[in-house]
């Protein structure tokens, strides 16, 4: 609802108002609550002062001493408090709203980067206490099975995210921290079919060889063929870019690995590209000048 344009009304910049007096921040204001614009739209109403509003908005943020900043960096004890909230059965959005709280986009980015192993601390406790989510974008069984299909086939997660009515990739890593409906483990598979694909990828840009020279006809009524150096660029950093993706994500799984940065049996795609390339522009230019002799 909050993405949608909301037209300013006495009624909604009221609500909005009583609860900024009762100590609540705007953010969660315009998160959590029905009938209320998003955060940005009651910004723009302070900015345009619709009907006195900026002096009101500043006069019920006064009386609440709603807070306007929040802390970022991880805090142990911060987090053994709002893990204690969830577990009781607390929304981490109203954890979150409660003054010296981080925003729990913070708290879910902690769960994320697994900050002093808060990960499986976070599970543990949302399933204790089933506190509900709430969240902006829920979990659809259709749109995650969507997904995954696009990952499996060698997507990156962030080319997906940008297809129509896709969710955000925040909103999708943060249906893998909270493990929904299994759809973690089922992610994991897909990366690892997408990353098998996208290695297959690799050789398949070194294989091609359709696209690699340019024909261009002599006065003599002749062909004479040229390499098109642009294209073998452009493979080499395609090929590059992948590597580079594979080799996180596998450093990420098994480790770093070893010295030599050649693949198995010291075969290395790039340099075979260069390579091959190297050698067809030699012959062909032995051809072409045996042709002028």
């Amino acid at each position: 609802m909050n993405n949608r344009r909301f037209p300013y009304t006495s009624e909604a910049a009221e609500r909005v108002l009583g609860a900024l007096r009762s100590g609540r921040s705007l953010r969660a204001v315009c998160r959590d609550d029905s009938g209320v614009p998003s955060l940005n739209t009651v910004l723009k109403w302070v900015k345009d002062d619709r009907e006195g509003f900026a002096a009101r908005y500043a006069e019920a943020r006064s009386i609440g001493s709603a807070p306007l900043g929040r802390p970022a960096l991880y805090s142990p004890e911060i987090a053994d408090w709002i893990l204690r909230g969830l577990s009781e059965g607390r929304r981490l959005s109203d954890i979150c709203a409660d003054a010296g709280m981080p925003s729990a986009a913070t708290v879910r980015q902690w769960a994320i980067e697994d900050r002093a192993d808060f990960a499986a601390r976070y599970r543990q406790a949302r399933d204790t206490g089933h506190a509900p989510t709430g969240r902006r974008t829920l979990y659809a069984a259709e749109i995650a099975d969507i997904i995954l299909a696009e990952l499996g086939a060698g997507r990156t997660l962030n080319d997906v995210c940008r297809d129509p009515d896709m969710p955000a990739q925040s909103t999708v890593r943060l249906w893998v921290v909270e493990d929904r409906e299994g759809f973690a483990a089922r992610y994991a598979t897909a990366r690892q079919f997408g990353d098998e694909i996208m290695a297959d990828h690799i050789v398949d840009i070194a294989d091609d060889r359709s696209h690699d020279w340019i024909a261009r006809p002599l006065t003599t009524g002749a062909t004479e063929y040229i390499l098109d150096t642009q294209r073998v660029r452009r493979a080499r950093l395609r090929i590059m870019a992948r590597r580079a993706r594979l080799s996180k994500m596998m450093t990420r799984k098994h480790g770093a690995p070893p010295a030599s940065s050649a693949g198995q049996n010291g075969f290395d795609p790039v340099k075979e590209v260069e390579e091959r390339n190297r050698a067809l522009a030699e012959r062909a230019g032995s051809t072409a000048a045996s042709r002028r002799g």
